[in-house]
């Protein structure tokens, strides 16, 4: 994320015309299957990494938050924020268009977007009632980065956009089915049956 939103700063023209050539570009060249196979490595460890953060919100041992969960939590926040001050410095010194800064969120949503959400739809679902440190702990960071996400966003088109849809009530609700039934077959066989369940 970091390498390609210094590129895209350094001369957004540049980078978009590089990134097309090479989704149109054949891929026989031996570069370009180089870098192909680099964005599938970092791809599949954007997925580990996600499912890692996911499985260690599951266990609420205080010492586990505490000493590997947050910690995690807050060095990527704080990462993202670091780089999301430097973006709008950038633009604002090189006085970016709307749909150049557009681009740089889209950075951010391909490149590091699948870590972040779950980490704070995990810490938004953890019950902290009776843990008023680490509610603490987590606030700052947080609160750091959804400010200067703001910040940096607020003038964008398609964010006016849904905010005032917002306002006006006209979204869509979106029901997520939580619960299923299922059932063994009938009748039951004698002996040991073994059922596995794959939850996506």
């Amino acid at each position: 994320c970091k390498k390609a939103l210094y590129a895209y700063l350094q001369d957004p023209q540049k980078y978009v015309a590089d990134k097309e050539r090479k989704n149109d570009k054949s891929k026989s060249d031996e570069q370009d299957k180089s870098d192909e196979d680099e964005n599938n490595l970092i791809g599949t460890l954007r997925m580990f990494l996600t499912r890692i953060s996911v499985c260690l919100f599951a266990d609420l041992d205080e010492f586990i938050l505490e000493n590997y969960t947050f910690p995690y939590c807050f060095s990527l926040m704080n990462m993202c924020t670091e780089l999301l001050a430097y973006s709008h410095q950038q633009c604002n010194e090189k006085k970016f268009k709307l749909h150049e800064k557009a681009y740089i969120v889209n950075i951010f949503r391909y490149k590091i977007g699948e870590l972040l959400a779950p980490l704070l739809t995990c810490i938004w679902s953890l019950n902290l009632d009776s843990n008023l440190t680490l509610c603490s702990k987590i606030l700052p960071t947080v609160y750091k980065f959804m400010k200067i996400l703001n910040t940096f966003i607020v003038d964008l088109p398609d964010c006016i956009s849904a905010e005032t849809e917002f306002i006006n009530s006209n979204f869509n609700r979106i029901i997520v089915k939580r619960d299923a039934n299922y059932e063994s077959a009938h009748p039951v066989p004698r002996g040991f049956t073994e059922k596995h369940i794959y939850i996506p």
